[in-house]
């Protein structure tokens, strides 16, 4: 399954992880769970409905494969 992003897309979406990685090495796990959730948000507002769509059926893929459960935004 793929998103297919834009050029432009790969670019936001990096810039906006890139950012809450940088943040997230010096937080507390509370705040970096946060920084996290709102780069999450962020990247949501980058994408089309349809990419949305996708993205988050493979993010519910990843959870349920993965032996710890995140909680889900």
């Amino acid at each position: 399954m793929s998103v297919n992003l834009s050029d432009a897309q790969k670019t936001q979406i990096r810039q906006i992880m890139s950012t809450a990685r940088a943040e997230g090495r010096t937080q507390d796990p509370e705040t970096r769970r946060k920084t996290f959730h709102d780069a999450y948000e962020k990247v949501q507002a980058v994408l089309t409905p349809e990419q949305r769509t996708a993205f988050n059926a493979k993010m519910a893929e990843l959870r349920a494969q993965s032996p710890v459960q995140a909680p889900t935004p």
